[in-house]
C-alpha cells in the first residue's frame, strides 16, 4: 500500500491525482474543499483522504502506522 503524506497548504494536485492508495493532506481551507469533494464523490472510492493538524510528527507517523499497517511505500511532500 502507497501512503502520502503532504504538509503543502495547497495539496490540491497531489489530492486530485489519487495515484497512492492514501494521502493525508495537512488540513488547510483549499485541501479540505478538495477532501470534501472526493468523501461524497464515488468515483474516488478505495482511495482514502485524510486531513490532519499538525501536532508532531511522531504522532502522525504513529497514527500513519496504526491506521495503515500494510503501508510497503511511504511518500512525504514538503511545503
Amino acid at each position: 500500500m502507497h501512503v502520502l503524506i503532504t504538509f503543502k497548504p495547497d495539496a490540491t494536485t497531489d489530492i486530485a491525482k489519487h495515484y497512492a492508495d492514501c494521502i493525508w493532506a495537512i488540513d488547510t481551507p483549499m485541501n479540505r474543499a478538495m477532501a470534501e469533494q472526493h468523501w461524497v464523490d464515488p468515483s474516488y472510492q478505495g482511495f482514502e483522504t485524510t486531513l490532519f493538524k499538525l501536532d508532531s510528527f511522531t504522532n502522525l507517523m504513529y497514527d500513519i502506522d496504526l491506521h495503515h499497517p500494510q503501508c510497503t511505500l511511504l511518500e512525504i511532500h514538503d511545503a
